[in-house]
């Protein structure tokens, strides 16, 4: 695509029941979900009981770790963009009734795909759901901070910036090595990826009246 390829590693048998995953702001498909997939590999250990699925690991363009620095010049794009293109992922794969998992911005695409095309999911697990459209602050600081990037090659933004959406207090305290990982994980991201997924976040629409005018037909679990 003219704003850049998302990558999709796919992990699995694919004739095992398909799981699709969408990661948040500020990360990529490994940090967001190493952890899951460590678990789900146990599903081969005698004693365990782990729900076996081929899974589809999608990234944002340039969001892989060793991915190229995208052009100063690089369009920039919406969240309804990459929700184009991942139609065109479930298209090519022949991704039949996936289960979705996201994460924050991730779990927001896969309500509009649900919204979009309402018998396209089996179920939907979102982390950290959001629904409203962003405050008028965060929006502004979200967008000057990714034009000044595009102009000056310099990120405002602090390394791990996201580190508290993604960690409650108490969970920095208790899981102080996991949170150090992700922070220097999260400086491997390339800045102007990164720039371009925050700015498409940062300037998405509210969905909370559109998912009350036409409630999703596949079971959805929510953790905040």
């Amino acid at each position: 695509d003219t704003f850049g390829m998302l990558r999709v590693t796919r992990l699995g048998d694919p004739a095992d029941p398909p799981m699709v995953f969408l990661h948040d702001v500020g990360m990529n498909a490994e940090m967001a979900f190493e952890t899951f997939l460590n678990f789900c590999a146990l599903k081969d250990t005698p004693g365990t009981n782990v729900f076996a699925a081929c899974h589809y690991l999608v990234e944002m363009p340039g969001h892989e770790f060793g991915a190229k620095e995208p052009e100063a010049n690089a369009p920039w794009y919406t969240l309804d963009d990459i929700v184009n293109n991942l139609l065109v992922v479930i298209d090519h794969f022949s991704i039949k009734r996936p289960i979705g998992m996201g994460l924050g911005a991730g779990a927001n695409l896969l309500i509009r795909l649900a919204l979009l095309h309402p018998s396209l999911f089996r179920a939907l697990l979102l982390v950290s759901p959001t629904l409203k459209k962003p405050s008028l602050p965060l929006a502004l600081q979200t967008r000057f901070a990714a034009a000044y990037l595009e102009r000056t090659g310099t990120n405002l933004a602090p390394p791990g910036n996201n580190l508290a959406r993604w960690f409650s207090a108490d969970a920095v305290e208790l899981n102080a090595d996991l949170v150090e990982k992700f922070a220097t994980d999260a400086m491997r991201i390339r800045p102007r990826a990164a720039a371009r997924f925050a700015w498409a976040f940062a300037c998405r629409e509210d969905l909370e009246g559109r998912v009350r005018e036409m409630p999703m037909e596949c079971k959805v679990m929510v953790a905040a």
